[in-house]
C-alpha cells in the first residue's frame, strides 16, 4: 500500500486540510489529519 500526504477539501471541516492518502490496487483512502474523517474512493476500471 502506497501512502502520501496531500492537501484536499474536507467536507466535515469545510476547508482545505492535510490528508493522508493510502492507495492500493482497488481503492484510495483519504484520512483528514484535523477531524479524523475518512473517505474511501473505489477505483473503476470501466
Amino acid at each position: 500500500m502506497k501512502e502520501i500526504t496531500e492537501n484536499r477539501y474536507c467536507e466535515v471541516c469545510g476547508k482545505e486540510t492535510e490528508h493522508i492518502a493510502r492507495e492500493d490496487a482497488l481503492e484510495i483512502e483519504y484520512f483528514c489529519k484535523e477531524c479524523n474523517h475518512e473517505e474511501d474512493i473505489i477505483k473503476s476500471f470501466f
